[in-house]
């Protein structure tokens, strides 16, 4: 299984982000463009910069600060052109079975896309612009944390959260779409708390275009044994995956020794999965079983 992260890019903004991200983010290969460099990053043509997600606030680049990246933006038509043309040629070089697409979501919150593709899209599919940042009618309580942000009583910031999820799964349908007959799946940290909608995450949505299910306990912290509250999203995703055909569906665990990694892979067999995957960071000690023919 090829894996990627396919809609954004390592810019870290300042120095305090740029030592945040070598804290936090050792387990990827950290390279990342100069301020300089990072004007003229293209592929296939295509500048980076011209792809992103825009920030409607002051019109940035759209920036996710949990991870010091920006973004590329799901409705840009040259974005998808430019996904297309390295996933084809990913599936011409490498021999592969299957592909783990990463991220398909909107890691810099609710205030992302204020492109002239998404305004557009905004206006063609519900009839609405955007509302200036701000308007409480739409955007609620700014003073909040960023993905508590919205007012979920206007229709309108319903509508504008579902044109983003819409976004995201033409995004996948166009990815399964040009893989053919490969395996696809991608990533779904959680299923179920309202706080995802900000992040565009829709398993549902999503779940059509997919042949296997992944649930992403994430992090590394006293959080993750809340198995009262992570077993009930476990069990709806595995409900969502039961519904397309009975798919399999597996629990990726992290954790920082290797008792815990056989522990997430013990949950994930515990969960009913025929597969369980387990990392440890930082050492990355890992376990994997992937029996991909044993059906659940």
């Amino acid at each position: 299984m090829e894996h990627y992260s396919c809609n954004h890019i390592s810019r870290p903004r300042n120095e305090e982000e740029l030592i945040k991200m070598n804290i936090f983010q050792r387990h990827h290969v950290l390279l990342y463009h100069a301020a300089v460099a990072a004007k003229y990053a293209q592929y296939e043509g295509h500048l980076f910069n011209d792809v992103c997600q825009v920030d409607l606030r002051d019109g940035s680049l759209g920036y996710a600060s949990q991870y010091q990246l920006n973004a590329f933006c799901h409705s840009n038509p040259n974005y998808m052109d430019m996904h297309q043309k390295y996933l084809k040629r990913l599936l011409k070089e490498v021999p592969l079975d299957g592909i783990m697409v990463d991220d398909m979501c909107n890691y810099a919150g609710p205030t992302v896309c204020g492109c002239t593709y998404c305004r557009e899209r905004f206006m063609k599919t519900y009839g609405h612009e955007i509302p200036a940042f701000g308007e409480t009618s739409f955007w609620g309580d700014t003073t909040k944390e960023t993905l508590e942000w919205g007012n979920y009583e206007n229709p309108v910031f319903r509508n504008w959260l579902r044109m983003k999820v819409d976004a995201v799964t033409d995004h996948l349908k166009m990815i399964k779409n040009t893989m053919g007959e490969k395996s696809l799946m991608t990533c779904c940290s959680n299923t179920g708390p309202l706080i995802l909608n900000a992040l565009s995450l829709d398993l549902e949505k999503l779940a059509p275009q997919l042949d296997f299910f992944v649930l992403e306990n994430v992090g590394t912290h006293v959080q993750n044994v809340d198995w009262i509250k992570m077993d009930a999203e476990a069990l709806l995703q595995k409900n969502i995956a039961a519904e397309k055909g009975n798919r399999p569906a597996m629990a990726l665990s992290y954790t920082n020794y290797e008792t815990g990694a056989y522990f997430g892979w013990a949950l994930s067999r515990f969960l009913g999965g025929p597969t369980g995957a387990a990392r440890s960071m930082p050492g990355w000690w890992k376990i994997r079983r992937m029996p991909w023919s044993r059906k659940m």
